[in-house]
């Protein structure tokens, strides 16, 4: 388990890193991905920014989905026909 420098952290944190467990072997179960990347469900185990990232591409999801939305009611407002 890499602690990183022992030396820069305070006591009460390195007494605990040390307690902490290793992650398990995940790499068996890297066949089940899509795309089935050597390492890859270690990453998504281990990626402290993996919540973000999610919650990242689903806000990007939305946004371009309202755009859409935005572009197809100004096109059906432009089409039909004002009154005179």
């Amino acid at each position: 388990m890499d602690l990183g420098q022992l030396g820069t952290q305070p006591e009460y944190l390195v007494e605990n890193l040390k307690k902490c467990e290793s992650a398990p072997a995940l790499n068996s179960l890297d066949y089940f991905t899509a795309n089935r990347e050597i390492g890859s469900v270690m990453k998504l185990y281990t990626d402290p920014a993996f919540f973000f990232d999610k919650w990242l591409e689903k806000e990007m999801q939305q946004r371009e989905k309202a755009r859409t939305d935005r572009r197809n009611r100004r096109k059906l407002q432009k089409d039909v026909p004002q009154p005179d």
